[in-house]
């Protein structure tokens, strides 16, 4: 893959992939610590679900990389950076811990909902160039995604939400 330009959809999909492999890291590591820093014992154990699913994301992406041979990875993703950054600035300015675990379970959908994007496209672009095998594997990516993303609705309408609501209001 040239390193200036990306000149075919392959390269772009590599490209994609590459960043998505950082994102991941990333996000693994703030999951950590996030488990130890929330209130809520359903938040929690959905972080360790969102957890095992990410390492288990990673090992899935390291494969293909290594597969498709392609170059080193990078260090970082200017976009999941400036997420996690944002979610931490958030978090330190909400005043009680129902609302800290309000705004972590509206930080993590925010970013869920940009990986459910990125799988989705590169399963098209998988897809698109003939690659069944990565389509299947970007695909799966998205609806495990999106079952998290379902659950995570879930809490945030019958627990967290509700808390936070009720902290404020006593």
């Amino acid at each position: 893959m040239n390193n200036h330009s990306l000149t075919k959809l392959h390269d772009l999909l590599d490209y994609d992939i590459l960043q998505s492999h950082a994102a991941e890291n990333q996000l693994k590591s703030y999951i950590k610590k996030w488990i130890a820093q929330v209130s809520s014992l359903s938040l929690r154990s959905r972080l360790q679900e969102y957890l095992s699913m990410t390492e288990s994301h990673l090992l899935y992406l390291k494969d293909y990389t290594l597969a498709s041979e392609l170059p080193a990875l990078p260090s970082s993703n200017r976009v999941m950076k400036a997420m996690l950054a944002e979610t931490e600035e958030k978090l330190k300015k909400c005043a009680d811990k129902e609302l800290q675990d309000a705004c972590l379970l509206a930080a993590i959908q925010e970013i869920n909902h940009v990986k459910i994007s990125q799988y989705g496209t590169a399963a098209s672009f998988s897809k698109a160039l003939g690659n069944d095998k990565a389509a299947s594997l970007f695909h799966m990516f998205e609806i495990n995604e999106k079952k998290i993303d379902k659950k995570l609705n879930k809490i945030a309408r019958l627990e967290i939400n509700p808390k936070a609501i009720s902290a404020y209001l006593s």
